[in-house]
């Protein structure tokens, strides 16, 4: 016997069911994808913790709250050490999250001076509670390449009036658009700031045009900028800085600013 062919009708059918039969399997897959990274995220927050714990767990001090608290990396610790004493911390690719973050914040650091969080998948949430801290007055360099910060972050972390001897700060590669650079740019307490890397970011030359209006970092000595659409507007643009005296590295790669923006920069006379 001859198979009846399917009518157009039945072949539509079939080809929605199977469309449909597609897409729900994808998305039980980005729903197990998900579970997975939220099981994992939290399963890191742990180890950080049992981290913290174990290298304060023989501390006279007790934790604070949660508004700022204390911590180190193990390999910078020993036993015989002043808690006090401890002033870096490297959880670098330890995908710390913003509970890291609050975990983090559990500990009163007083003398914490490098904090370095690259790679850790921290959000504008993370980096306001970052930047709402007070209790790392003595804070030098922090380092938070490579996040999710955004523009809500960056705005958050320019509003620290605590850190005035922060003389580092990465952002590279967080997605900072304009609003955070022009947010940045209005700080006027880091007036020990000598580096500053917002490289692989998306400021700009509405961003270069906030940027150059700084008058606070004075002791600015590298600014990294690549990676950014400056366009050769925007590199020409940095040359009406007056304020950056002791600059003495630049970093435009990928930017393509041409022959003009070079020109433009070069009438930089301070």
């Amino acid at each position: 016997m001859k198979r009846a062919r399917k009518s157009p009708a039945d072949k539509k059918s079939t080809e929605e069911f199977k469309s449909r039969e597609l897409k729900s399997l994808e998305e039980e897959r980005t729903r197990d994808l998900k579970r997975f990274e939220e099981e994992r995220r939290r399963e890191d927050v742990k180890k950080l913790k049992k981290k913290l714990q174990e290298m304060f767990e023989s501390s006279t001090k007790q934790p604070v709250n949660k508004k700022g608290k204390n911590q180190k990396d193990e390999n910078n610790y020993s036993d015989n050490e002043d808690k006090e004493a401890i002033d870096h911390l490297d959880f670098s690719l330890h995908r710390v999250s913003d509970a890291g973050v609050e975990a983090i914040l559990e500990y009163a650091i007083p003398n914490l001076q490098h904090l370095i969080l690259v790679e850790n998948e921290i959000t504008g949430d993370g980096a306001k509670l970052l930047g709402e801290n007070s209790n790392w007055p003595n804070l030098t360099e922090l380092m938070l390449s490579f996040n999710k910060i955004g523009d809500e972050g960056a705005t958050a972390l320019a509003k620290n009036d605590s850190w005035k001897y922060l003389t580092e700060l990465n952002l590279c590669g967080n997605n900072i658009g304009v609003e955070g650079a022009t947010a940045l740019a209005k700080n006027i307490f880091w007036v020990n700031l000598k580096k500053l890397d917002l490289s692989e970011n998306e400021i700009g030359v509405e961003g270069v045009a906030a940027l150059i209006k700084n008058n606070t970092w004075v002791k600015l000595a590298k600014l990294y900028l690549a990676s950014n659409n400056l366009g050769a507007e925007g590199a020409a643009m940095l040359a009406e800085n007056s304020s950056w005296t002791k600059l003495r590295e630049l970093n435009l790669e990928d930017n393509n600013i041409g022959k003009e923006g070079a020109k433009g920069l070069a009438k930089n006379n301070s």
